[in-house]
């Protein structure tokens, strides 16, 4: 999660104090320096929560690929087992027709 940190730099303290003598293209370059690292903190904070959000995606679509698999072998196992008994429902109906009911 990030974080956003800013230091705001006040031009006329700056000017009025002794310790800090900036000419006024030296501010507006930190000005811009100031604006441009924002931004692009602001950029990689987005990079990182579309990252974690991928990464999301990523786990959820494995978990859906384990349940459809789940559900695949079962269905496969079922319909296997549907026609074993239309196999035997098929031969007891055979029998019925050759004349004998069925069983031994």
């Amino acid at each position: 999660m990030c974080m956003f940190q800013f230091v705001a730099v006040d031009k006329s303290s700056l000017e009025g104090s002794r310790r800090f003598q900036f000419d006024f293209g030296s501010l507006s370059s930190l000005e811009t320096q100031s604006r441009y690292q924002s931004t692009l903190y602001g950029l990689q904070c987005t990079v990182s929560s579309l990252e974690e959000q991928l990464s999301q995606l990523h786990a959820n679509i494995a978990h859906h690929k384990q349940e459809y698999d789940m559900l695949l072998d079962l269905k496969t196992r079922l319909e296997m087992e549907i026609a074993e008994y239309r196999r035997l429902l098929d031969g007891e109906d055979e029998r019925w027709v050759l004349g004998s009911p069925a069983g031994p």
